[in-house]
Parts: C-alpha cells; structure tokens; sequence
C-alpha cells in the first residue's frame, strides 16, 4: 500500500526537494499545461481575451466583489472544479516519467488536488470524500481487507468472506441511510444493535470488531483512521469532529487544512507550484500574494526555457524588468526577435530597449538589409549609422531605397547618403549646402575610396563636379570641421583624380 506520509515535510518546506524540482527539464511540459490551464481557466470566468495581467486583475475583481451573484459563484465554483479535472489530467499524462522522483511529486500533487475537488463539491458527505480519495491514491490488493473495513469497501469484504453477504448487505444499507440522512441518530442505533444481535457470531472475525464499531485504531495512518470513523456510525460528523479523535495527527499537514477548510493557512504553508494553483481554488490572502508566485516561478523557470518564464512573468508587474533582462543577456538572432516582439506587443510593454539591442545585433553582424527592414516595418530610427552600414546604402542603393520612408529620409545619414549620391554617383551639380553635408561628415574620409571609382563610372560631367568640390574646399577651409590632414588628403586626391580624368579624356 502507498500512503503518502509527512505530507507537509515534503511539500510544504521552504528548502524541500519539491520545489527544488520547479526548473527540472522533465517538468517543463508539466509547468507548460499548468499556465495553458491558468489561461483557459481565466478567460472563461471573465470571457474576456486580454493579455494576463488584465486576465488576472479582473479575475481578481470578481471573486473580491461582496455583490457576487450565487449563479456568478455557482459558475465560479464550476470553473474551479473543471480546472482541477484539466490539472488532474495533465499529471497523470506525465506519471509515465522513468524518473521515480518526479513520478512520487506527480503523485502528491494530484491527491492534494483530488482532495481539494472532492471537498470543493460540498454536496459530497465527509465520509464519501476521504473513501473516494483514499480508494483513488493509496491501492489496496484485495489481501489487506482490515484497511478496506476500515474503508468501508463492503464489496471487497464479501468477495473474501462470501458467507457473510447478507450481513453486509444489511449493514451497507443502514449505513448509508444515516449518511443520507434517511434516519435520525437515534432509530441508527436501534437499527445496528439488532443487526449486531442478528449476525455478530458470523462476522469473519479478522474484521468484526471494525464493522461493529468496536475497533480502536492503532498504527494505521491518520487519513485511514478517520475514513474508519466516518464509515461507522459518524459518517455524518464534520471532519473538524473526527480529526480531533486522532491523537497523533499533524495540525500542520495540508490534507488536514483541506479537509478543514482553513484555506488561509493552506495559502500560507504552501509554496511553489502547488501555492500557484491553490490561489485559483481559494480567495487569496492578498493580491501581492499571487503575483508573487508567478514571478518566482518564472525565476525558477528563467534558466530553463525562458520563453514559458516570460508567460509566467506576463501575470505581475514585473514582466518589463525581466523583459528588459533577457532581451540584454540573450543571444539574439530573427527568431528570437520575433518571439520577443510579439510577446512584448501583446502584453503592453515597452519595446525601445529590445529594437535598440537587436539592432546593434544586426549592424554587428552585418546584416544590412534584415536591419533596414527591421528599421521602417517597426518605425525603429535610433539606430547608431557605422561607416559600413552608410557604404551599403551607397553602393546598394537602388536595391535599398524602397526601405526610405518619410520618417527614415529625415535621418541625417540619409540625407548624407543621398548628396554623396547626387554629388559623386548621379554627378548631378551640387549646391553648397550638399558640399557642405558631405565634407562636414566623418562618413567622407572613410567613403572616400569608392569616390573615384563612382566618378569614373559615371557619363556625364565627372570633371566639373571634382573641379567643384576642389573649389568648395579651398573657399570653405576655415569654415569646416575638418583636420588639416583630411583636408590636405581631400585636395591632394580631387587633384589626381583630375589629371587621370585628363589623361583619359586624350
């Protein structure tokens, strides 16, 4: 038999190794399906399609909300138990690991949520709750039948002592008649002290004393204690009443504040994972409380795959701050700009900090034409103009310019590029202020080898519009920035490249 014992050792400790497991590889699926549960579950109840903060914050305002309507609560509690059944589903989906101690976690938590479904039906009476639950997450073999007496499994008693099948039948009658509320107290024992009478010398005697009642528990485990309470005579006591008759019961143990009630201190022992999911059973003890939950398993989470710890963070307010984290210490590529531009779109958040990252990313990498795209699809301008990326434009620029939209022509290395065009490609005559744009700008020196290659090729007017530039150096020398040295270099090489035109034109 399996019984999970010090339940609240293994689960509800700060330091256990349960939660320790949060950010286990094997349990990415399993943290995956719970937030696809957590948004499933939120957009029914408030049928509404925002992104998870909004989701969150008025799922919040409902169940805060003292004018609560009871067919609102109905449809809540509803909800509830719906969830559970998905979370349920998907733990089992995942019993199937090879690992033994992600499987005994699985198991813990899905009788931990059986638990909290069963006593979230109310309808369902105390005893009916823990037999269910014990006869679904601890198995007996047919063999230990003291337990299913103590159980009250009566079919597994008759199919080992079929002898005794009419006493009982008798028994199991009565029995859930009180339950049912079919007699009072008092006819219940007037009724069991004549089946006793009738058949106590036929009881199988490894199991008389517990379907008599007479039975006093000793090493069983307290869960199996007080399902043997409830199966006679009590089963219409509150659990409050039957946990007080065990002795050495742990006030402490989350199966005793479930079957209690006390959801606050439930909320309060809790922790991980499963706080997580127990903020949706029961009112939260506060909001902060809930939004901290998601932000500390998205940091359990981060180092795994922090694309599910970003969907994790998208519920608290501080999603921006590890937004902005990642998109820093992140790998960028394509892919991953996608996804993070898409995820920043639908949750509101401010995209400056990742177009300023990816765009260095991709004027590192050279990756000129991705980047001019990037530029006017997503309005980005601030973007640092590199020597190189300004030569691309130049030399590609025929190829690139369906990229110039009003907002990218007003850039100030644009406006460079196109008189650097007009002026040694185009060689149409310049005025002065495109003569002084181009030699005020640090761009030219570095540019200044594709000069002559431009001017050669072009048709028309290549040694007018040198004899210009030279013009326009020595009658502007002193008003331009340039050093001395860049000016001498510019004079020197417009210089030669008239006598080569000359000596062409011969």
């Amino acid at each position: 038999m399996i019984i999970f014992e010090n339940i609240s050792q293994f689960l509800l400790n700060k330091n256990t190794k349960a939660e320790s497991d949060t950010a286990n590889p094997p349990m990415i699926m399993f943290y995956s399906m719970t937030l696809n549960g957590i948004n499933k579950f939120l957009r029914a109840i408030t049928e509404s399609k925002e992104n998870s903060m909004h989701l969150l914050r008025e799922y919040l305002n409902i169940i805060e909300d003292p004018k609560m309507t009871a067919i609102k609560a109905k449809d809540l509690l509803n909800y509830r138990l719906n969830f559970i059944e998905d979370l349920r589903i998907a733990i089992i989906s995942m019993l199937r690991t090879p690992d033994k101690k992600e499987r005994y976690i699985l198991k813990q938590y899905h009788s931990i949520l059986h638990l909290v479904s069963l006593k979230l039906k109310r309808k369902t009476s105390p005893y009916q709750i823990i037999n269910e639950w014990l006869n679904t997450n601890t198995y007996l073999d047919d063999s230990q039948i003291k337990l299913h007496a103590m159980r009250g499994n009566f079919g597994k008693i008759v199919k080992t002592f079929p002898q005794s099948r009419d006493a009982i039948e008798e028994l199991c009658i009565f029995e859930n008649h009180i339950r049912e509320g079919k007699i009072s107290e008092r006819e219940y024992d007037i009724i069991k002290n004549k089946w006793r009478n009738k058949y106590e010398s036929v009881l199988p005697e490894e199991v008389k004393d517990i379907l008599t009642g007479d039975y006093e528990p000793f090493d069983e485990h307290w869960t199996e204690k007080i399902c043997y309470y409830l199966a006679y005579s009590n089963n219409c006591a509150p659990f409050e009443d039957v946990l007080n008759r065990v002795v050495d019961i742990d006030n402490e143990d989350i199966l005793v504040n479930i079957l209690k009630g006390d959801s606050e201190k439930l909320l309060m022992k809790s922790n991980g994972w499963l706080n997580l999911v127990l903020q949706f059973f029961y009112m939260p003890i506060s909001r902060k409380d809930v939004f901290d939950i998601f932000n500390l398993i998205g940091e359990r989470l981060i180092g795994i795959d922090w694309q599910l710890a970003l969907d994790y963070f998208s519920f608290t307010v501080f999603s921006l701050y590890h937004f902005d984290n990642l998109c820093t210490s992140i790998d960028m590529n394509p892919v991953v700009f996608d996804f993070l531009f898409r995820y920043a779109r639908k949750n509101n958040l401010d995209t400056s900090n990742l177009f300023r990252i990816y765009s260095n990313h991709l004027l590192e990498n050279e990756s000129y034409f991705l980047l001019l795209e990037f530029m006017t699809t997503c309005g980005f301008y601030d973007v640092k103009f590199s020597c190189e990326f300004v030569e691309f434009i130049i030399v590609n620029y025929d190829d690139v310019k369906k990229h110039f939209n009003d907002c990218f022509s007003s850039l100030p290395a644009l406006k460079y590029v196109r008189c650097f065009i007009r002026l040694f490609k185009e060689q149409i005559e310049p005025n002065k202020e495109e003569l002084e744009i181009v030699f005020n700008n640090s761009y030219t020196l570095y540019l200044f080898r594709i000069v002559f290659e431009l001017t050669t090729k072009a048709k028309t007017h290549c040694a007018r519009t040198i004899s210009k530039c030279m013009d326009f150096l020595y009658e502007k020398e002193k008003d331009l920035t340039l050093g001395s040295s860049e000016l001498n270099l510019y004079k020197s090489e417009f210089l030669n490249f008239l006598c080569i035109l000359n000596s062409k034109q011969r």
